[in-house]
């Protein structure tokens, strides 16, 4: 991942600078030691977050219009704030424009944006690549617009957002590590009552060795869904 100063200067020249506040957030991957398909079962789960993450770059903008560019791909979409609709094309614009319309569900009023953001969590291992790029977009648009969502509270949004919008039928273990996992720890949640508890991990003579099959692995194009309601 590209240090944070030259991130910011490949955002300075490629958008003008609007005068208005700006800022550069970050959410994490994770790893999960206890519960597949569990969680939206409400069952018991574990994960961690883990040091891979993606950082996003935004400022704010006097208009409606949401500017974003994939500094990994090098792609750039355009949208309104007013014309949310799921793209076909550029699918992973989805989990962007999915948060952002969950905010404005709650009625939380939000200004366009310009915005970069670069990944070093390896897309389709497993990772949750897109839980973080739902989180740390819930995460930007909330500082940039002043508003106050809860770590709890952002996670169930951006679940909502992958459901309603992105079409996956997740639960909530991907949010829930990626907004309130902290180093050295891992979380345990009761799906039943998405109750959660902190548990120290660094005082055990444990490492977590994490290996990427190469096998890609997309919630929305993957049997996912048949697989939920097969278990249902």
């Amino acid at each position: 991942m590209q240090d944070l100063n030259k991130i910011w200067k490949i955002f300075n020249e490629k958008y003008t600078d609007t005068g208005l506040i700006k800022g550069a957030f970050s959410a994490p991957g994770r790893v999960n030691l206890i519960g597949e398909h569990t969680d939206y079962n409400e069952g018991f789960v574990l994960p961690m977050a883990i040091d891979k993450k993606i950082i996003m770059l935004g400022q704010l903008r006097n208009d409606r219009l949401i500017q974003v560019f994939d500094l990994g791909y090098k792609t750039e979409v355009n949208f309104s704030l007013d014309n949310l609709f799921p793209s076909k094309k550029d699918t992973w614009v989805n989990y962007l424009m999915g948060v952002m319309d969950e905010i404005q569900k709650v009625g939380c009023p939000l200004q366009g944006a310009n915005l970069i953001f670069t990944s070093n969590i390896p897309k389709g291992a497993g990772l949750s690549s897109s839980a973080a790029l739902e989180v740390v977009t819930a995460l930007t648009m909330a500082k940039l617009n002043l508003l106050e969502i809860k770590p709890v509270e952002m996670a169930h949004l951006c679940r909502r957002a992958e459901n309603n919008f992105v079409g996956v039928a997740c639960g909530i273990m991907d949010q829930y590590v990626s907004c309130l996992g902290q180093k050295n720890y891992a979380l345990f949640i009761d799906c039943r009552s998405n109750d959660y508890e902190l548990i120290l991990f660094k005082n055990h003579n444990y490492q977590i060795v994490i290996c990427n099959s190469k096998i890609q692995r997309g919630l929305v194009n993957s049997e996912y869904n048949k697989r939920k309601k097969s278990v249902k």
